[in-house]
């Protein structure tokens, strides 16, 4: 394949680092002089540090390199510290708490040929077995596969490629967006669009992820979707697939009219409420249809969790997209 630097940016998770890189060697099916590890660590705790140091001194890979921050400067900028430093015409984004779980040098060496830009996204089996990681993992990966491979909007970097000219020519990501804003892939998808470039979204090439608990999930969806009704709002339309299409929004009114009319039942005790709400759930069962399908397949005594699960998101994203929508009408008109 053409050769390809493969940067990973880490903070204070030297194990899931480690086992990131370890998956590479095992998995990637080309001569290491054809391709580069870059580290790039945010200023993690001296610990982590010296973690990962000791393993490179450890293993002696010739083509594994650690470039350690300063300061913390967030996702966005240490991936642009990596891509200064790649040798190779080819950049590989990974997140550090993802693995390959099969060799995917192949179908970047092809669709880097024919295309611009190229997104994957997490495969359906999560690294870490528990209830939210099979949520998340099962629901990304039935709305990322069900187009095949097609255009999509988001350089989502926990797994996608670029050439290095592109990247270099559009700057790369905005060093102003740092760890928690996380809409750094957002921004810079839409900006690789308009430079009049391609990222095209291929539902072959998959990494294993390992997701947070239940709780942090929540918060994550929460606090990512403030800022993502700016880019949505900006752009006039959502994302062609993926979770963040109009499947989703669909859901989350269909969660909010169910619960709204629910609340109406109980205060005024009006049957015709009840129904309401009845008949939202039924229509928002139908909406997510394919993915309760999908779970039964996959995990079925897990499938009616998934439902209350996303149930709830649809509830609190809507809360979330509320909030979004005032910080974008004060930045508007600030």
């Amino acid at each position: 394949m053409s050769s390809i630097s493969v940067i990973i940016p880490t903070f204070n998770n030297s194990s899931q680092l480690i086992r990131c890189v370890l998956s590479i060697y095992k998995k990637f099916n080309i001569r290491k002089s054809n391709y580069e590890i870059i580290i790039v660590d945010d200023c993690s705790k001296v610990e982590h540090y010296n973690i990962i140091r000791n393993f490179i001194i450890k293993h002696k890979y010739k083509n594994l390199h650690l470039v350690r921050n300063t300061k913390n400067l967030g996702p966005g900028s240490s991936r642009n510290v990596g891509a200064k430093k790649a040798k190779f015409l080819n950049l590989l984004f990974l997140d550090s708490d993802v693995i390959l779980y099969k060799d995917i040098s192949n179908i970047l060496s092809n669709d880097l040929k024919k295309y611009d830009a190229l997104v994957g996204h997490y495969h359906y089996k999560p690294i870490n077995n528990i209830l939210s990681a099979n949520y998340k993992a099962i629901y990304n990966y039935l709305f990322f596969v069900k187009k095949g491979t097609t255009t999509f909007e988001t350089f989502n970097a926990s797994c996608a490629a670029i050439k290095k000219k592109i990247f270099t020519k559009l700057k790369g990501f905005d060093e102003n967006i740092k760890w928690g804003d996380d809409y750094e892939n957002e921004e810079f998808g839409r900006r690789i669009i308009k430079s009049g470039k391609n990222i095209t979204l291929n539902p072959k090439l998959t990494v294993r992820h390992e997701f947070p608990k239940l709780i942090k999930m929540f918060k994550l969806y929460f606090t990512r979707a403030i800022p993502y009704v700016s880019i949505i709002l900006k752009d006039k339309k959502l994302e062609s697939t993926g979770p963040a299409s109009y499947e989703m929004i669909f859901s989350i009114i269909l969660s909010v009219i169910t619960l709204i009319n629910f609340i109406m039942y109980i205060v005024f005790i009006e049957k015709i409420y009840l129904y309401l709400s009845i008949i939202s759930f039924f229509l928002f069962i139908l909406n997510n249809l394919n993915f309760l399908l999908f779970s039964i397949k996959i995990k079925p005594l897990q499938t009616p969790f998934f439902l209350m699960i996303n149930f709830m998101l649809g509830i609190s994203l809507s809360i979330a997209f509320i909030i979004g929508l005032i910080n974008y009408i004060f930045r508007k008109h600030s």
